[in-house]
């Protein structure tokens, strides 16, 4: 058999039919068969051999035994023969004869002897006499006797007188077997043998067969484990199969991979296999550097150098110039119950959707949504690495911090649309008139800063480097352009600090520059300021803000001031006293002489006021358990948020967890945040909020229609509720704040949004808002007529 498949390929491929590949396959057949046809053969071969031993023993068995009984018989006869010539010999000493009798007498009687023992050829009686030897008589013909010495014996006796030995007796014996004897004893000596041999084979094919119901039986096992693990390892091929976009399968010993038919597709790997019986195809270990950008960490991974690892995310080719997508694999070590040698399941997946997703959402996280400049995390990331690298890469840096003055009354007179195209213009002319290696981000509204890198050099040079790029920039900024037909010339002021003035902490320079800012602004706008020593004493108080806040936080010194929520409808039917549909969270500390407005600024630019969120929900949480707060199941509960927070990723997470924590029942939740957080970042801001939704968080803008943009976020934000910044109603008797109050008002109802009237202080306020259909309230003549209702309720239960 051996190469008659090679043979006939190798004929074949002399008429053109088949490929080469295919002859190395059919030699590797040969060589398999003939690796399984040696031990046969052997085995064959050596119960031949076995056999052929056997049969000769027993025939030299047989021979050897015959031998036996024709030599054992013959000496029996012998040694019968010899006791009696020498009885005969005894007789004859006893008797005296020998020197009396006569020669005739002897011969008749040696003669008679002779006839009586056929087994007798010759006999002869001696005398000695003297030393000599003398025949009396003899019988018998000697020398045929002597002529067959080998079926011959000679036997001698001697005859004594007086212990004196006087003459002999000389016979030769010629054995005449029984031969019917000697055939009873051959059949029974070989029936005794071939008894043994037949028990012998028959102990042996018994054992044989065992040994083959043993052999079979294990056969039989071994196919069946092999039926079970090719059905195991084909359902984890289609558990991977259906699971995946593609998997391959490793055989570390045999330095194989077998690869699925959605791997080959997703990778666009060509293969000749045919599909329709095979769902995988073979290919060497190592196919994967064809196809995977690799490197040391993915070779550690692929050779299980790295055990701990057990998912790594790589890049791969695809036929498309340029093209790079993604995939994460993951390792899957399968032991030798499923396979004879250990295997490694490879399974992939595309994410090359999520990957670009992830980093659309990180170029948002880090990028202005309107301008596409640096957003403040950016910024804040990019301060951070030029502090730390300025002194190994001998530089020097000065930070600009640019406000376009005027910028409300630009969008008050020309409306929103026409303040983002100024925004974008601003942009591109920052961009432009500044060199690739500054840094240039928008941090919020009309702010933006510039990171200006220069070679070391002393204070007063850095100074006047830093002072002709302000310049630059100022006009660039002042020059005028046109916006959907109106012409737009604005200044701005510039506030400028050096690393020469820079702290151990690192938004020191910030603070710096943000204070010269508005000292340039207040020393009346459209200029540039350095900042000064004798500016620190703003720095002063913020950092002493920052101290008193940390000690606030750290010993619960930080309370809450919960302000009612009214229905102020109710006034229409005469009713006193009005419902109470929910509260705000107002946030107090006695320990800081400042007003609230301006901590929380200083907690934002230092950093504290997730501290503060996280100080006032515990708070809540706690007058709630103790019921200093009545919070029935109807009412809600409304929280302030610095944009700062909204606009942080982990943000939802930990919000969740706090109220979790204080015990707060999410669907009575409204968070209440700025138009500054939806400006800063739009697209951050409404994933955060529609992960919180999901949780039952519902939404308040507030202090609307005090930016630039309230009327505009509407359309891209969706919020339960509207507050009118207390600014509106602060000269409510005018006609034109009434109507602005009213047109509010109907647009709140047209979006089916709640409106809530802050700031209620004059009881003309309270009935000009409900005259004008103002639903809800609050402020401090509201907070005040809630307690007396508390109060007469504490008294009276049925007071209403």
């Amino acid at each position: 058999m051996a190469h008659t498949k090679t043979k006939d390929i190798l004929r074949e491929i002399k008429q053109g039919r088949l490929e080469a590949s295919t002859i190395l396959q059919a030699r590797t057949d040969d060589e398999q068969m003939n690796k399984k046809l040696t031990p046969m053969i052997h085995k064959i071969c050596m119960e031949k051999i076995i056999f052929l031993t056997t049969l000769i023993l027993f025939i030299g068995s047989l021979a050897g035994t015959n031998t036996a009984i024709i030599e054992g018989e013959k000496n029996h006869r012998a040694e019968e023969i010899k006791k009696e010539i020498k009885s005969f010999a005894t007789g004859l000493s006893s008797l005296s004869v020998i020197p009396a009798i006569d020669n005739e007498r002897l011969n008749e009687a040696i003669i008679t002897i002779l006839k009586d023992n056929r087994d007798l050829a010759y006999i002869e009686i001696s005398r000695i006499k003297n030393g000599k030897i003398k025949t009396l008589a003899k019988a018998g013909n000697k020398s045929k006797a002597e002529e067959d010495k080998e079926r011959t014996n000679t036997i001698e006796a001697a005859i004594s007188k007086n212990g004196i030995t006087v003459g002999q007796i000389k016979a030769v014996t010629k054995i005449r077997l029984d031969h019917e004897r000697v055939r009873n004893l051959q059949i029974m000596a070989a029936t005794a043998i071939m008894g043994t041999f037949i028990l012998l084979f028959t102990i042996r094919k018994r054992k044989k067969q065992s040994e083959n119901r043993l052999e079979r039986q294990e056969r039989e096992s071994l196919d069946s484990k092999r039926k079970i693990r090719e059905t195991a390892a084909q359902s984890i091929r289609m558990a991977f199969e259906a699971n995946s976009d593609g998997w391959w399968e490793w055989n570390k010993k045999q330095k194989t991979s077998l690869i699925s038919r959605k791997l080959c597709k997703m990778l666009e790997i060509d293969s000749r296999e045919n599909w329709e019986n095979n769902s995988f195809v073979e290919y060497p270990q190592d196919w994967w550097r064809k196809y995977l950008k690799h490197d040391k960490i993915l070779e550690d991974f692929m050779n299980e150098n790295r055990e701990e690892k057990k998912t790594i995310e790589v890049k791969y080719r695809t036929k498309k110039k340029d093209e790079v997508k993604y995939a994460r694999i993951s390792r899957t070590v399968l032991d030798k119950i499923i396979y004879e040698d250990e295997r490694t399941i490879f399974c992939i997946e595309d994410i090359t959707s999520k990957m670009k997703r992830n980093k659309l959402i990180e170029a948002k996280a880090f990028s202005d949504n309107l301008t596409g400049l640096a957003n403040r995390a950016s910024f804040e990331i990019e301060l951070e690495t030029i502090s730390s690298e300025r002194l190994r890469k001998n530089l020097s840096y000065s930070l600009f911090v640019i406000d376009i003055d005027n910028f409300k009354h630009l969008n008050d007179t020309n409306g929103h649309v026409v303040g983002d195209i100024y925004l974008r213009e601003i942009s591109k002319r920052l961009k432009a008139c500044l060199r690739p290696t500054d840094f240039v981000g928008r941090i919020g509204g009309d702010e933006f800063v510039v990171i200006a890198k220069f070679k070391y050099g002393n204070k007063q040079e850095i100074e006047t480097r830093s002072f002709t790029v302000g310049e630059k920039i100022r006009k660039e900024i002042s020059k005028s352009f046109m916006a959907k037909g109106i012409e737009l010339n604005y200044k701005c002021s510039i506030g400028i600090c050096t690393d020469k003035m820079q702290t151990d902490k690192t938004m020191s320079i910030f603070d710096y520059a943000d204070i010269a800012l508005y000292k340039a602004k207040e020393d009346g706008k459209d200029r540039i300021m350095f900042f000064e020593e004798a500016m620190k004493r703003e720095v002063m108080i913020t950092e002493t803000t920052r101290e008193q806040l940390a000690r606030a936080t750290k010993s619960g010194r930080i309370d809450v001031e919960i302000q009612p929520i009214v229905d102020i409808s109710l006034s229409k039917k005469g009713n006193k006293y009005r419902n109470i549909i929910g509260y705000e969270a107002l946030f107090r500390c006695k320990e800081i002489k400042m007003d609230v407005g301006t901590i929380i600024k200083i907690a934002e630019k230092t950093g504290q006021v997730r501290e503060i969120t996280s100080e006032m929900i515990k708070k809540i949480g706690e007058k709630v358990d103790t019921e200093q707060i009545s919070l029935e199941e109807d009412q809600t509960l409304s929280i302030n948020i610095s944009a700062i927070e909204l606009l942080d990723m982990n943000f939802p997470e930990r919000l969740l967890n706090q109220l979790n924590t204080a015990g707060l029942n999410c669907r009575q939740i409204y968070i209440e945040v700025t138009e500054t957080a939806f400006v800063s970042n739009i697209e951050i801001a409404k994933s955060n909020m529609n992960k919180l939704r999901e949780a039952g968080i519902k939404f308040a803008m507030d202090d609307f229609g005090t930016g630039y943009a309230s009327i505009s976020m509407l359309r891209h934000i969706a919020v339960e509720r509207i507050k009118l910044d207390q600014s509106y109603i602060e000269h409510i008797e005018n006609e034109v704040e009434q109507a602005l109050i009213k047109t509010v008002i109907w647009m709140a109802r047209a979006l089916k949004v709640e409106l809530v009237a802050e700031g209620i202080e004059r009881e003309d306020q309270l009935k000009a808002l409900t005259a004008l259909g103002c639903q809800l309230g609050q402020g401090f003549l509201l907070n005040q007529q809630t307690k007396v209702k508390t109060h007469l309720q504490h008294e009276d239960p049925e007071v209403e």
